[in-house]
């Protein structure tokens, strides 16, 4: 949040969100051109034709959601002609620095299993011209929290792909 601390009355951060708005929206203020082109630097495009292209997503992401980032990615590459191929995991999301909590281990996969399989199958489509992954729904299991603690991670409760 932006505060001016000249700024006063009911809201002291309108002032600083009213010259960013002006920053924005205004051709004429310094920095304008600027902005736009450091903001669209930031946006997604199409992947190079060619270019093997394997997107994996957790589809339980509460943080990222699927529907705003993998998943549409796939889908608006897919519409221009890409070939891009996307993992949907169950019980899972992006941040497996919280699986460390048992409360989220019981509840979400780590993802890092998945990416691993994804590099593997991208790097033999590469190095050796195996076929490239197909889309995958991928099923895994939850792990049970007891008053014992968290259940160990076993290989079946992850649902990797063969």
């Amino acid at each position: 949040m932006l505060v001016d601390a000249n700024a006063t009355g009911a809201d002291p951060a309108f002032a600083g969100l009213q010259c960013l708005r002006a920053l924005w929206s205004d051709a004429t203020a310094a920095g304008h051109g600027r902005l736009h082109a450091s903001t669209g630097a930031t946006r997604a495009a199409l992947p190079r034709e060619g270019l093997p292209v394997l997107v994996i997503h957790g589809a339980d992401d509460g943080l990222v959601p699927a529907d705003f980032s993998g998943g549409a990615y796939a889908k608006w590459a897919r519409s221009a002609g890409r070939d891009v191929r996307y993992w949907r995991v169950a019980n899972a999301q992006h941040f497996d620095a919280f699986l460390g909590l048992p409360v989220m281990g019981a509840r979400y996969v780590p993802m890092l299993a998945y990416a691993y399989a994804g590099l593997d199958r991208v790097w033999a489509h590469l190095d050796a011209g195996a076929a490239m992954p197909g889309d995958a729904e991928i099923a895994t299991r939850r792990r049970e929290l007891s008053a014992q603690g968290l259940a160990p991670l076993a290989k079946d409760d992850l649902g990797l792909i063969p």
